[in-house]
């Protein structure tokens, strides 16, 4: 039996948090998003959830990754692929007019609409994205950022990578292909949902799982990541939260008080009596307070975190 090991240290010093049936998964996503990813898993029967303390990275294991017909599915959803985004804005302060910038699962390119720069490419996964971008005018090719990097080498002044780390299934090959694409002193970014988020403690949340997240980052994985990979880690900026998201974060943070009362330890899936009861009475304050006097929610940040390092010249490029 192979060992476990994480996929952004490679340590095999890692802690078993929780185990999943594929039928509860399969069955999730059915009755959350009415989509069938029983053929995603093949003959897998469980899958599980470790943490690493040297990285503090959480991953599932083994990684099973959506394929294309899975996102195709996705993308029919209202807002797969938002146009306006905070973190768009926030990245947009580290690009300067005459860099060249490579942009990483760009989707339908939105962030390239609101940049400057001397030159944007982008690569995507889903062909029906490539041709959304494309029929806009942008550089889109369906390539792996591992591929690009080998008729690419050190092009890029900026390197970005926008909701598309939790996807990937190989983080080390990722991440080294995208500094293998940055210049020497380039600037790297990446953003994804931050663990630190009220998100962590949402039940049932489907895109949360395989076959759409693979790993799960706080903030300390994120500053951990440079030290990995020998990079000047710059900043990281969350985003407020948002103002769709109030009345979910309500919800979880209610939901989270009920279960803590009740010493109840928190369960990624969970579909028992209590956990149902407590969601409908956490739903139901949650609007109470809303309608009444809570205009504003208990401090809390958004889903999104965002962290940028800056690539040493000479890179070391590799992992000790």
């Amino acid at each position: 039996m192979l060992e476990v090991s994480c996929p952004l240290s490679h340590s095999q010093n890692v802690n078993l948090m929780e185990t999943f049936q594929v039928v509860d998964l399969v069955y999730l996503y059915r009755k959350v998003l009415q989509i069938d990813v029983t053929s995603e898993f093949a003959a897998l029967q469980e899958i599980s959830l470790y943490h690493c303390p040297e990285s503090d990275l959480q991953f599932f294991d083994p990684p099973i990754a959506g394929s294309a017909q899975f996102y195709e599915k996705l993308q029919q959803r209202d807002h797969y692929y938002a146009d306006n985004k905070d973190e768009y804005h926030y990245a947009s302060q580290w690009i300067q007019p005459g860099d060249r910038v490579l942009e990483i699962g760009c989707g339908k390119a939105a962030f390239a609409s609101q940049i400057r720069c001397a030159e944007y490419h982008g690569l995507e996964f889903s062909p029906t994205a490539v041709e959304m971008a494309k029929s806009q005018g942008w550089q889109v090719t369906q390539e792996t950022v591992q591929d690009h990097a080998v008729t690419h080498l050190e092009s890029y002044d900026v390197v970005c990578a926008f909701q598309v780390l939790e996807h990937v299934v190989d983080v080390r090959s990722f991440i080294q292909a995208s500094l293998n694409c940055l210049k020497p002193n380039g600037i790297l970014i990446y953003s994804t949902p931050s663990l630190d988020s009220f998100m962590r403690w949402i039940p049932n949340c489907a895109l949360d799982m395989p076959p759409h997240h693979l790993t799960r980052w706080s903030d300390k994985a994120l500053q951990r990541l440079a030290q990995f990979y020998g990079l000047t880690y710059l900043d990281l900026w969350h985003e407020p939260l948002q103002s769709f998201h109030r009345q979910l974060y309500l919800e979880t943070w209610l939901r989270k008080k009920l279960f803590d009362r009740l010493q109840r330890p928190f369960r990624a899936i969970d579909f028992s009596l209590l956990g149902q009861t407590l969601t409908v009475l956490s739903r139901f304050y949650a609007k109470l307070f809303g309608r009444r006097s809570l205009q504003t929610p208990p401090v809390a940040m958004g889903i999104t975190v965002v962290a940028v390092y800056r690539k040493s010249n000479p890179a070391r490029g590799e992992i000790d």
